[in-house]
């Protein structure tokens, strides 16, 4: 089964949810398009003031992930990304989500928080690996831009994902340890990686679109920049097999 993957290298508005849930819904995306890839914190950006964080978190239930449930059952395409999450009691989180077109959805909290830009002292870390969500052939896990540089977080023995989605919001000065980080998880776990970086730029870099990048088990490029920024790649999953099976080091 082969699965078109759409990973998006958003320029994200700082603190602006509507701007950016525009931005990604006003994307024409290729009509085979079977999963749609957002950065981290996609809505809003990494945010460290208190007053904005507290006005800008959303529960699973807010107008965020409304629009992405939206977005997928419009488009017949999975959304994966990260958004600025709440419990509602004064805890915030890091949150990836992938919704599908047939309203499963699945959610995971960032647990390697990124301490050199202070993450660990406003958000909360997550304490449970992802689930893994099984859509159209493929088992897909989700992590969150700093979890990549932690092997144990992505362990694949026994074999149970195929397809590592990582929303990112990893600056060009690291951009070499991004696109080598991505490429060690995809041959040690005989995975698929996307790597969905943001775009544009922020106070704490700038972030290339060209450093979006998805990687096959291999560690192989699979995806070129296609219309409107957005970058694709094709994924089969006979191939992935067939390799899986010919050298068996996963269990």
């Amino acid at each position: 089964m082969t699965l078109k993957i759409a990973a998006v290298p958003l320029d994200v508005a700082y603190a602006s949810p509507q701007a950016n849930i525009e931005a990604v819904t006003s994307l024409s995306f290729e009509p085979d398009t079977d999963l749609i890839v957002l950065p981290e914190l996609f809505s809003t950006g990494f945010i460290k003031k208190p007053d904005k964080l507290s006005a800008l978190a959303q529960t699973n239930s807010g107008p965020t992930m409304a629009a992405m449930r939206q977005l997928a059952a419009e488009r017949g395409a999975a959304v994966a990304g990260s958004f600025l999450a709440t419990d509602g009691r004064g805890s915030y989180f890091n949150r990836a989500f992938l919704v599908t077109p047939e309203g499963e959805e699945a959610f995971y909290d960032k647990h390697n928080l990124f301490t050199h830009s202070g993450e660990h002292l406003i958000l909360t870390p997550g304490s449970c690996q992802s689930p893994v969500v099984n859509y159209r052939g493929w088992r897909i896990k989700l992590m969150v831009c700093f979890d990549l540089r932690f092997p144990v977080w992505s362990v694949n023995s026994p074999l149970h994902y195929d397809l590592l989605l990582v929303p990112s919001n990893w600056p060009e000065q690291r951009s070499y340890a991004f696109r080598h980080l991505l490429i060690a998880r995809a041959i040690e776990n005989q995975a698929v990686v996307v790597g969905a970086n943001r775009g544009g730029a922020d106070p704490f870099g700038s972030y290339p679109a060209s450093m979006t990048k998805v990687y096959d088990w291999l560690g192989r490029p699979l995806s070129a920049e296609g219309p409107q920024g957005v970058v694709y790649a094709c994924a089969d999953r006979a191939e992935l097999e067939a390799f899986r099976k010919s050298f068996p080091i996963l269990g």
